[in-house]
């Protein structure tokens, strides 16, 4: 984990305003028949995440403190900040801003909620499923690929 920490209770990115590169650890070279040849040289590749924050007022004030604070403009330092995974949560992985991610004003609304987009690098996937791959398998399976709806069924089994 990172030192720097997001400002506790301030919202991270918006679900539709996120996406997500993953750098492959192989190279592939050209053939003129058959496959190409793979020359596997890093398990250890970014993640880049698009992301979009949407701030009430005093939220975007907090936020640009906390940037400047930080001199997470100057200085690109790693922190521990909100992303989406696949299991539905929002889980704090430690990340920085790129380069050319920096946060930036995209949009002020006529009601006050201020829109900023930006990239940040992670060097993994943080996500509470590779913990449960069995599990996982299971619920895909008897649900018809509907993963949630099995876990709610099996909580409200166990805890009814």
């Amino acid at each position: 984990m990172a030192v720097i920490q997001w400002p506790a209770n301030l919202r991270g990115p918006l679900v539709s305003g996120y996406s997500r590169q993953e750098v492959v650890g192989f190279r592939e070279n050209d053939l003129a028949a058959g496959p190409a040849f793979v020359e596997p040289f890093s398990e250890d590749t970014p993640q880049f995440h698009d992301v979009t924050y949407m701030f009430k007022s005093g939220d975007a004030r907090r936020f640009q403190l906390w940037l400047r604070e930080n001199k997470i403009k100057s200085h690109s330092p790693f922190f521990d900040g909100p992303l989406i995974t696949e299991d539905r949560s929002i889980a704090l992985q430690e990340c920085r801003y790129t380069s050319d991610g920096y946060p930036q004003l995209t949009g002020k609304s006529v009601g006050g909620m201020f829109t900023y987009s930006a990239r940040v690098i992670t060097r993994e996937i943080v996500n509470g499923d590779d913990a449960y791959t069995t599990e996982l398998e299971a619920l895909w399976g008897v649900n018809c690929g509907d993963i949630d709806l099995g876990g709610s069924l099996l909580d409200e089994g166990l805890n009814g």
